[in-house]
């Protein structure tokens, strides 16, 4: 979901927490929005196209999970 999509998923309570991961290539975090059921969580993707967002920093993920509105972040390093 890009991130405008995220904050409307929010705004309407659609989304309970979010984890911040390691992503599976290993080449950075990706931010994982976590729904009301589990099959249906959701992977922040790029503003342009489909991919999955990867981001350097677990600091540039916590601030794209902030403004989608987020409090509690689950930050997992595996």
């Amino acid at each position: 979901m890009k991130l405008h999509e995220l904050r409307l998923q929010f705004d309407v309570g659609g989304f309970v927490g979010c984890t911040i991961t390691y992503s599976p290539l290993g080449n950075g975090y990706i931010l994982i929005a976590n729904a009301k059921t589990k099959t249906k969580d959701a992977c922040m993707t790029a503003q342009r196209g489909d991919q999955l967002r990867v981001f350097k920093s677990i600091d540039a993920a916590v601030s794209a999970a902030r403004n989608v509105g987020f409090k509690d972040i689950l930050l997992s390093l595996h």
